[in-house]
């Protein structure tokens, strides 16, 4: 009979029910599979752990003290992403031990769990059951009690005699309640004369043989399942001679020490390979860190970082040469405050921190110091391992903004000192052009032509200067209606039919069936927009070619295409068609213009909440294209 039932109806007892080891046994194998990310690697250990929990007694004890080894060894051999992180053995043990009730353990399992002192009694416990259970049903109750309680050393724990055995549950309670007035050479003690007594008794009783083969038995069945270092333990339990007799018959110096060299060989490698890890990652976090703090002291903005506290964590060079800080004093709290505080008076770090909380980020757009004009930004930023950051981004500002202002004097210039002149030698030349001051002679009316084409001409690009000028929806407000970009086309696609059809080119409009859906923009942008598209296609397709829009509806998007046959974009300029005043190489050998139009264009396509793009080959022509948002309620182009 197993030593645990044995002492099952003893009133002092308190043996967990089969119920509650089962639930124990189930949070141990439970996080132990959590662990592996790739179950499909352990699925026939979670098909034999299934089987294990349908049989009984010792072969599932047993079983499942296989299977913990094993599933021990799977996720100790592993690394992510097959398990969710790495672990020594000490690791893994340890968060086994915080997640399940040990006490509701059967000892076989809880001794791989258990510390040094609750180890020691469960591993003696295990090793001497079987010794008690056959002198139990060999000489019976009364003679195992009186040989019990004649030993003089276990006389002191008399209370865990009992008329079926030892109480080893309540021993074990007992022993966790006092562990801190309890050392493992007292519990060594205790079992080993305990060992002394069983031992003797039955070798007096039944022989050598019969000891040997109970010896044998229980010494390969913990060697079966525990590694070295646990089986080593119950030598601490045998006294002189037994313990060189029994240590010499199953546990021969050599395999023991050959054991521990393995094991040792195996934390050895271990320890090289974490700390081999360590350092390589060691090494990239070194280099990372050096090239963002190039990165960040070259940078043509000042950075300052802060903890929750405002203690100073970093100040990159621009920052210290703008707030006057010098190199020294880059980590010293109070004066980098201090010459912050001198530099941007009124700007209270601790009440913006208060903002950035609240709000994530918040900006000084413009700042006048002296004859310098800064933007301040401050962000909060969180760190999951770390808490939260405060970022100073100081920006000087005053070359832009010395460029916003040359572009306002500019444009008052173009508007009011050239454009309003210009209207008035239109208004004179159209005066002599239609012979209201006069009929003109051919050579006269030859020379007004070329002034009023050069008039005209100046008067558009002073139009497209003020067009690029309107493109920002902050000075200048967008008016959205909803259209249908066919219908604008086709308008437009009137007024350019002359142009084409001197030219001798043909312009083909590919039409969607069916009802197009609508889009909302601007109409006199959009206008613009296809305009100089279509102008574009006829002004460099030579005489004779073909022009060829597209318009088609897409999910959520209508995008339009121009296509001509003309002389096409050179493949190395291509990269900057859309920038301000440029004009490709080939381009001005045709026709002139201001090298504003295409800027402009994708400039408003984009206000619009859309794209233009462009494919092209020289020599053999180019389409554009361009995609607006179909039109909907929840637009929220304002």
């Amino acid at each position: 009979m197993p030593i645990k039932d044995i002492f099952t109806f003893h009133p002092r007892i308190i043996t967990p029910t089969r119920d509650l080891k089962g639930r124990a046994v189930q949070t141990v194998f439970a996080h132990l599979g959590d662990i592996v990310v790739e179950s499909e690697r352990i699925k026939n250990e979670l098909r034999r752990l299934a089987s294990a929990e349908m049989k009984q007694g010792d072969e599932r004890e047993w079983e499942l003290v296989g299977l913990f080894t094993e599933f021990e060894r799977f996720i100790l051999g592993s690394q992510p992403p097959v398990i969710k992180r790495s672990y020594t053995r000490d690791q893994l043990i340890e968060e086994i031990r915080r997640a399940t009730p040990l006490e509701d353990l059967f000892p076989r399992l809880r001794l791989i769990l258990s510390d040094e002192l609750e180890k020691s009694a469960l591993l003696f416990e295990i090793y001497v059951e079987p010794f008690i259970t056959y002198l139990f049903n060999n000489l019976g109750v009364e003679n195992l009690r009186h040989l019990l309680a004649g030993n003089q050393v276990f006389q002191p724990f008399e209370t865990y005699i009992t008329a079926y055995g030892i109480d080893f549950d309540g021993f074990n309670l007992d022993l966790a309640r006092r562990r801190d007035r309890v050392r493992i050479d007292e519990i060594r003690n205790i079992f080993k004369n305990l060992y002394v007594a069983l031992h003797n008794k039955i070798l007096s009783s039944f022989g050598q043989s019969v000891l040997e083969k109970l010896i044998e038995k229980e010494y390969q069945s913990l060697r079966a399942h525990y590694d070295a270092f646990i089986v080593a333990g119950i030598f601490d339990i045998l006294p002189e001679p037994i313990l060189e007799n029994e240590r010499i018959a199953y546990l021969s110096k050599e395999e023991l020490e050959e054991k521990v060299r393995e094991r040792t060989n195996e934390l050895r490698a271990e320890k090289e390979n974490i700390e081999k890890k360590i350092e390589e990652r060691t090494r990239e976090l070194r280099s990372e860190r050096s090239k963002l703090t190039i990165v960040a002291e070259n940078m043509a903005e000042g950075a300052m970082l802060f903890d929750e506290n405002l203690n100073v964590l970093f100040i990159n060079e621009k920052a210290r040469q703008i707030v006057d800080v010098g190199r020294s004093d880059k980590f010293l709290t109070g004066p980098i405050v201090k010459s912050f505080s001198e530099k941007f008076a009124g700007v209270d770090l601790a009440a913006n921190y208060k903002k950035c909380l609240q709000q994530k980020t918040f900006d000084i757009p413009e700042m006048d110091v002296g004859n310098r004009i800064y933007k301040l930004s401050f962000a909060r930023i969180i760190d999951q391992g770390d808490g939260v950051f405060f970022l100073v981004w100081i920006q000087d500002i005053t070359e832009e903004k010395a460029l916003e202002r040359r572009r306002a004097e500019f444009v008052s210039l173009v508007t009011h000192q050239l454009r309003t002149p210009l209207s008035g030698v239109k208004w004179t030349l159209n005066l002599l052009i239609n012979g209201d001051l006069g009929e003109l002679k051919t050579k006269q009316r030859a020379y007004v032509m070329k002034a009023n084409e050069s008039n005209e001409r100046m008067i558009s690009l002073v139009d497209d200067i003020l067009r690029a000028n309107r493109i920002d929806p902050e000075k200048y407000r967008y008016n959205f209606t909803v259209i249908n970009l066919l219908d604008l086309f086709d308008n437009i696609l009137y007024e350019i039919l002359p142009a084409a059809d001197k030219k001798g080119i043909k312009i083909r409009i590919d039409r969607p069936n069916g009802e197009m859906a609508k889009v909302k923009v601007d109409s006199e942008r959009m206008r613009a927009v296809i305009q100089n598209l279509l102008e574009n296609a006829v002004k460099y397709t030579r005489g004779g070619g073909v022009i060829e829009v597209k318009i088609v509806e897409q999910t959520g998007k209508i995008t339009a295409s121009i296509k001509d046959n003309g002389i096409g974009i050179p493949m190395a300029q291509q990269g900057s068609i859309f920038k301000q005043f440029f004009r490709a190489s080939n381009s001005s050998t045709v026709a002139s213009g201001s090298g504003l139009g295409l800027f402009i264009a994708k400039s408003i396509i984009e206000k619009h909440n859309g794209s233009m793009w462009f494919e092209s080959e020289e020599n053999k022509g180019a389409a554009f294209f361009f995609s607006l948002p179909i039109a909907s309620e929840s637009s929220n182009i304002k």
